[in-house]
């Protein structure tokens, strides 16, 4: 072995690793000191009043298509992707990207009382000849409060997943207070036909269901559009 091939194998003297142990304890202090980083709002809650979200809900045929009448509240829900924050403002334009998980979700309540959060969409599988409508992309029962934790869900939150040549689809959340009196039992391990409408997520027949379990009109809702790009 040459010289210079073994001063480039050779160990460090002992000041050579103190001061690299000291150069290593300086940069695990200063990381400490770093600023915690915060999600950033990209798209923010816009205030609307009654009126305003009839008449969008009227625009954009979410009355009739999916329900009859305006729900008394609005429902509160975000989205968030790679660090960022995305409210929904009835009919704002996210991507399947920024709306692929599990949204934070919230509403007014009543003491004691339990809700059915549904979200689907008309649009299936476009808004043209909607010949699959509904298709849920989630379904949770027996809510106490807003908490999600307390429910059953039937169907797990799925995100947009719009075609290339489907347009924009509409996704819409509703929220039903329950009738304490008539309890909500569903389980998607029954293959029974009767269980199966009321729990599949293509062609599933919201009005059926919202009849069949007594759940009236909706109590809060919001949606939002999204369509295919090429960064899902």
């Amino acid at each position: 072995m040459q010289q210079g091939e073994y001063s480039r194998w050779k160990l460090r003297t002992p000041m050579e690793g103190r001061f690299q142990i000291i150069i290593l304890q300086i940069a695990i202090v200063a990381v400490g000191f770093l600023p915690v980083v915060k999600l950033a709002i990209k798209q923010e809650e816009k205030e609307l009043s009654s009126k305003e979200i009839e008449d969008i809900l009227r625009d954009d045929y979410i009355i009739p298509d999916v329900i009859y009448k305006v729900p008394k509240h609005r429902l509160k829900v975000h989205f968030e992707e790679d660090g960022d924050i995305y409210h929904i403002n009835y009919g704002n334009v996210l991507t399947p990207r920024q709306a692929r998980h599990q949204p934070k979700v919230q509403w007014p309540v009543e003491k004691d009382a339990e809700y059915t959060l549904l979200c689907i969409s008309p649009d299936q599988p476009d808004r043209e000849e909607p010949i699959l409508r509904d298709w849920i992309h989630w379904q949770q029962v027996n809510i106490k409060g807003c908490n999600l934790s307390t429910g059953n869900e039937v169907n797990e939150y799925i995100g947009p997943g719009p075609s290339e040549v489907s347009g924009m689809h509409r996704y819409v959340f509703l929220v039903y207070k329950q009738d304490p009196n008539f309890a909500i039992q569903l389980n998607r391990s029954d293959k029974s036909e009767g269980m199966r409408m009321l729990t599949k997520r293509m062609e599933f027949d919201t009005d059926n269901f919202i009849k069949h379990f007594h759940l009236g009109d909706p109590w809060a809702s919001n949606y939002f559009y999204s369509k295919f790009n090429n960064y899902q």
